[in-house]
């Protein structure tokens, strides 16, 4: 194959997307706001940034979503948890797109109220795309399972997690993610 095949778009959007997943991994291993956030908690010593990046991975890859947003929503989910877990700010050269996509993701702290419930209260003021990357990155919360549920958290993640379900489903009945929510919900009630 010759290298004038290669689509300079996608080429810039892989590059992209990479520089997103390296800024994730460096934020989380190097500049976390707690040594406690470089690890996940419902898999110790598995390092925090496999959740972004699982989340990245996951969007990238599901053929219903438009292109554009396939690619600003994967670097933005890449990117969703550096906001609130690490000293780094965005750098100004990602696109305007994924940085407002991040900071729309992004849940204000209360020490009175539970994150959770922070974002259910938020979540009829989000926009489309953020309700839909939502959908991920609380699927890979729910699939870290006992952790969670163990804390007493489950009926609030479980409430998020079945709202996004519905709001997602009219738009994007065939997503992988869908399936594999609504899998989590099933077994879980």
């Amino acid at each position: 194959m010759s290298l004038d095949l290669v689509d300079p778009l996608h080429d810039e959007r892989s590059r992209l997307l990479e520089k997103a997943i390296i800024l994730a991994m460096v934020a989380h291993e190097r500049h976390s706001i707690r040594p406690s956030k470089r690890w996940r908690k419902s898999l110790p010593g598995t390092p925090y940034f496999v959740h972004p990046v699982w989340c990245a991975t996951m969007f990238v890859q599901e053929p219903s979503i438009e292109e554009e947003l396939r690619f600003h929503g994967a670097c933005a989910l890449a990117l969703h948890d550096v906001l609130e877990d690490t000293h780094i700010s965005l750098p100004r050269d990602f696109p305007l797109e994924v940085r407002n996509l991040v900071e729309e993701m992004t849940v204000p702290k209360s020490p009175n109220r539970p994150t959770t419930q922070i974002e259910i209260d938020h979540l009829a003021s989000k926009s489309e795309a953020v309700i839909l990357l939502k959908l991920f990155d609380k699927t890979a919360n729910a699939l870290d399972g006992p952790q969670s549920w163990m804390e007493g958290r489950w009926p609030l993640h479980r409430a998020l997690l079945a709202s996004l379900v519905d709001l997602n489903t009219p738009r994007y009945p065939d997503l992988i993610v869908l399936r594999i929510a609504i899998d989590i919900l099933n077994r879980n009630p």
